[in-house]
């Protein structure tokens, strides 16, 4: 006995649908921290620290992030293959460096793997292009979870003047 096409066809559709083909996410490790440091602020995920800068002090907070934040940032982190950049991106042959400039910094561990990587405004065009453009991605994805936590919105705002 011969099945029509469209008997065939319906049943692997009904087969493929009770499938799971999403990608397994792996949970953040339990030795997983980070640290963004930036001139006008920094933030310590294993003190749970985030430090404001001014003039004339800095003001620290303890500030937690949730098991969620930190998997959306671990998953990023996996994602864009942080431990593979360089320690410093760096300006093109003959790329154009300007003043002032400003650093940031991002260090990350986790099972026994430790990258640090700063990226800086100074420079146009970079080396590793994409993967310059993903740091700032990911400090920026950072800088908005911690901008979302009620006790930075609080603080008062720094007074360093960046021109």
């Amino acid at each position: 006995m011969k099945l029509p096409l469209t008997i065939i066809l319906i049943l692997v559709a009904i087969y493929l649908s009770q499938c799971n083909f999403k990608k397994e996410t792996v949970h953040y490790p339990p030795d997983f921290s980070f640290q963004l440091k930036s001139s006008a602020f920094a933030y310590d995920s294993q003190k749970q620290l985030y430090t404001r800068n001014f003039t004339s002090k800095s003001i620290s907070i303890k500030v937690g992030l949730t098991d969620n934040e930190l998997q959306s940032i671990f998953e990023y982190i996996q994602q864009i293959e942080f431990i593979s950049f360089p320690e410093k991106f760096e300006c093109e042959k003959y790329g154009t460096i300007t003043e002032p400039s400003f650093h940031t910094s991002i260090e990350v561990n986790y099972e026994k793997k430790f990258k640090q990587s700063t990226n800086t405004t100074g420079c146009s065009p970079k080396t590793q292009l994409t993967n310059s453009d993903n740091f700032d991605r990911l400090a920026d994805k950072i800088i908005r979870v911690l901008e979302s936590k009620k006790a930075i919105k609080d603080m008062p705002k720094s007074d360093i003047i960046f021109l």
